[in-house]
């Protein structure tokens, strides 16, 4: 049983969840009355699921979402900011959004 359906409680999808500022925002949201969800990348039954191959997300259509947060896309401090860096990191946001 979940309590994702109380109406007093605020739902919100975020990808790219361990990120730095997704682990900021967890820190900041994670409340009693805000829960928050981070889609699986493989079919663990988890109530969302993320792929950026197959470009599809599967959501659970018993939870309601007040937010979707999309953080999702390539490490921004793991490399020089070369403009190959540059264009991965905006290539890997862009197409992560469905464009």
């Amino acid at each position: 049983m979940t309590d994702s359906i109380n109406a007093n409680c605020k739902n919100t999808l975020k990808t790219g969840a361990t990120g730095l500022i997704g682990g900021a925002l967890r820190k900041r949201l994670e409340r009693p009355e805000h829960r928050m969800f981070a889609p699986a990348h493989d079919d663990s039954g988890t109530a969302f699921r993320y792929s950026a191959e197959k470009r599809e997300i599967r959501l659970d259509p018993v939870i309601e979402l007040d937010a979707v947060v999309n953080l999702a896309g390539a490490n921004i401090a793991a490399n020089r900011w070369s403009e190959t860096c540059k264009r991965l990191i905006k290539d890997s946001r862009v197409n992560s959004a469905g464009r």
